[in-house]
């Protein structure tokens, strides 16, 4: 099974992080505040001090970030994903932020060897911790057919909505 990398353990973050360890998953996460993530540490997550030792420690690296700046710093930033140099280079940004930003992280990104599906949560902490949200992805359909088992351990309603940056537009 993949060793999957989770950047982002607040409420939604943790909810979805944790639902993929039940699901038998390998997990690596990060966030900017270790005492975030102590609860998935608790269910058998490791945890990394950066995005690049993140993606170099997994097959896959999912986020959920709190706004445009912080999808930027993981992505592009000093220790970001960027730099790193083996490991994943699919990164399936759950973040809600504008189209823009993820369509311009993508191209980026791309010149790094990174693919970047978009993707939306709808619903709230508890929902998420049910395992129980509403996920929209954009972007590659071959990663998104892909990587179904990791969407069904953390939704229920699972769609995809073509084109790069249309997730960040349904939500």
């Amino acid at each position: 099974m993949k060793a999957l990398g989770f950047i982002g353990t607040g409420g939604m973050g943790s909810g979805m992080a944790a639902n993929l360890i039940k699901a038998g998953y390998r997990l690596v996460v990060s966030d900017l505040s270790r005492e975030q993530a102590g609860g998935l540490e608790s269910q058998g997550a490791k945890f990394a001090d950066t995005p690049k030792a993140v993606a170099e420690s997994c097959d896959l690296v999912l986020s959920m970030l709190p706004n445009n700046d912080a999808v930027k710093v993981v992505g592009l930033g000093k220790e970001g994903l960027a730099e790193a140099t083996t490991g994943a280079k699919v990164w399936i940004d759950f973040s809600s932020i504008d189209k823009e930003t993820i369509v311009k992280m993508s191209g980026e990104l791309a010149k790094t060897g990174w693919t970047v599906v978009d993707a939306a949560a709808g619903g709230v902490e508890e929902v998420a911790a049910a395992g129980e949200l509403a996920l929209w992805l954009s972007g590659s359909k071959v990663l998104f057919d892909e990587h179904q088992p990791i969407f069904k351990a953390m939704g229920k309603s699972i769609l995809h909505v073509g084109e790069l940056g249309n997730a960040k537009l349904v939500k």
